[in-house]
């Protein structure tokens, strides 16, 4: 098979690399429903989703030299002192 490199996506060229992912691995699958590119490249963006500002989140790619091999996404929710408002 060959070496698989994980590396994290960063770049717009990257997210969009990460989300094709799916759409390659269940092409011709009739159940699968892709959701719109754009709005999931623009969700995982740092300066536009407002998400972000209380989280971590990085997006991991898995490559061979050929093809992609996987995916995955980690999101770590902050929890700070100030973030929680009591009534």
């Amino acid at each position: 098979m060959g070496t698989v490199n994980i590396r994290e996506a960063k770049t717009k060229r990257e997210l969009v690399r990460f989300m094709d992912f799916p759409r390659k691995l269940y092409r011709g699958n009739p159940y699968f429903v892709p959701d719109m590119l754009s709005s999931q490249v623009a969700d995982m963006q740092h300066g536009k989703n407002p998400l972000h500002i209380a989280t971590q989140s990085a997006f991991l790619r898995c490559a061979t030299a050929r093809s992609s091999a996987g995916s995955r996404a980690s999101i770590t929710a902050e929890r700070t002192r100030n973030s929680v408002k009591t009534i």
